[in-house]
């Protein structure tokens, strides 16, 4: 629990146990008060203001949680309330003679009035259920049970909805002490042992009228109020930072793994080694490697891309690594291999999108084709080979697979071409720069995918092997620790 939440509770109920106010002897005595309240409430009757109601059971001594101040009393909600009733059974509509308020319409201790709907009400519904300010309305039923609010500023007829139960208090007692109450521990442990049904919890009227609250006198119960709220302001900044905070926290997890991607891209996870070389000499062997299996027909011929513009490079990388386009030192490119349909249901391994963890790459389940239900055209993959998912890339789903199968189309295997670590290739995929630069260039409104232009073009950092070697190694050191961190969090 929170630390805003924490001092919340604590207020409220050091407030409703005379813990935050003076008792001042001028005040009087809260007895008096309960007496001039039972004596308002029988004139009424006799008026035909008020039905006489059967009387509530005293406050039992059993039913005490805490001791209060001296010309404190125990009081029951009803005993202070002139009626406790349920509301109006109507279907909101667009138009009518009075608003309809609802337990949906109170967000928050608000109420948005213009977006109240309308009902129809005769003039005796709208005589038994019409709103008046000081009204208090609480939600009887559903995952919201207990909710209150304290109708305020009405300036529009308006009735409340048969789920939620009406409180009018008496005039001798402040409805801003009984809204505090309302939000008390007390109030919601004795609604807790009150409520009834576990799938969908309710609270009737006789168990609200039961519920016990502690009762100070009228100046002081003003005085409780005036703190409260005084220090409900410095309560709620507290909670916004909190919730800023926790935000923050759920995000530096992946922050850091984003930054530590980054840097290792950079070159800045690592030292340079004397016998590592240059990556120059490591594209050229590359590109000679390209040549030959295009020669012997293991590749096909692919379009030379553009050369690498000094000026539109991402970001700074070491003097002994080079820059190159992803196409022309991958796969990515060529042409994929599909999987005859009566392979697909035998012991081949048949991967599908929602079997890799989103963000992680992570692969979940591995299953052979003839268990499970097989839609649609498959590709190969080979063991080694990078499974990027150009369906929605943001979900940075890329795998390195592990063994030899076939997946959906929406999956691209490619791997690199001569001496690139395919790990070092699966975290430069998985790097804000790839992320970043492809979800700026998507297709589609609702199922964005990457065009190939897109990653063939991409912009490749190329250190040298040893170095790449190192560069993994670090990262698997590094990155795990990421996770922990979420996991404390």
């Amino acid at each position: 629990m929170q630390v805003a939440t924490r001092l919340r509770k604590a207020i409220l109920q050091a407030a409703i146990s005379g813990q935050l106010t003076e008792q001042r002897a001028a005040d009087g005595d809260a007895r008096d008060l309960l007496a001039a309240i039972r004596r308002e409430k029988a004139r009424r009757v006799r008026a035909g203001e008020l039905k006489k109601e059967r009387p509530l059971p005293p406050v039992d001594e059993a039913e005490v949680p805490f001791a209060l101040p001296e010309n404190w009393c125990w009081a029951r909600l009803g005993d202070i309330s002139l009626k406790l009733h349920y509301g109006f059974t109507a279907s909101a509509a667009p138009h009518g003679n009075a608003k309809l308020l609802r337990i949906t319409d109170i967000q928050n201790n608000r109420v948005m009035w213009p977006n109240v709907p309308f009902c129809t009400v005769t003039e005796k519904g709208l005589t038994d259920y019409g709103l008046h300010n000081r009204d208090i309305v609480i939600a009887r039923t559903g995952g919201t049970i207990g909710k209150s609010y304290i109708v305020r500023n009405l300036d529009e007829t308006s009735v409340f909805a048969s789920y939620l139960i009406r409180v009018i208090p008496s005039e001798l007692v402040s409805e801003e002490y009984l809204k505090i109450f309302m939000e008390s521990p007390l109030y919601w442990q004795q609604l807790e042992d009150k409520s009834q049904g576990t799938g969908q919890p309710n609270v009737n009227g006789k168990a609200l009228s039961n519920l016990i609250l502690p009762l100070p006198t009228i100046s002081e119960q003003h005085r409780i109020v005036e703190f409260v709220h005084g220090i409900t302001s410095e309560i709620e900044k507290l909670e916004h930072d909190e919730q800023k905070l926790a935000v923050l926290e759920s995000e530096f997890p992946e922050r850091m793994r984003a930054a530590l991607l980054q840097a290792a891209m950079c070159g800045e996870l690592t030292k340079r080694a004397v016998g590592d070389g240059d990556a120059r000499d490591l594209l050229a062997a590359i590109q000679r490697e390209k040549k030959r299996l295009v020669k012997e027909k293991k590749l096909k011929k692919e379009k030379p891309l553009p050369p690498i513009a000094a000026e539109e490079v991402p970001f700074d990388i070491p003097e002994n690594w080079c820059w190159c386009r992803l196409g022309s030192v991958t796969t990515y490119a060529q042409p994929k291999e599909k999987v005859p349909n009566g392979e697909l249901h035998g012991n081949l391994w048949v991967l599908d999108m929602e079997e890799i963890e989103k963000g992680t790459g992570r692969i979940l389940m591995m299953k052979k084709g003839k268990d499970k239900e097989i839609a649609g055209e498959r590709i190969a993959f080979h063991a080694g080979d990078i499974l990027y998912s150009k369906l929605r890339p943001y979900l940075k789903k890329v795998a390195l697979a592990p063994q030899d199968g076939a997946c959906t189309t929406e999956l691209v295997p490619f791997r690199g071409i001569g001496n690139i670590d395919a790990r070092y290739l699966l975290w430069f995929m998985r790097s804000p720069y790839v992320t970043n630069t492809v979800n700026a260039a998507t297709y589609g409104v609702k199922m964005p995918r990457a065009g190939k232009e897109t990653i063939v073009n991409l912009y490749f950092p190329l250190p040298p092997l040893a170095e790449q070697r190192r560069i993994v190694a670090r990262l698997e050191e590094l990155l795990p620790l990421c996770g922990e961190l979420g996991e404390r969090g």
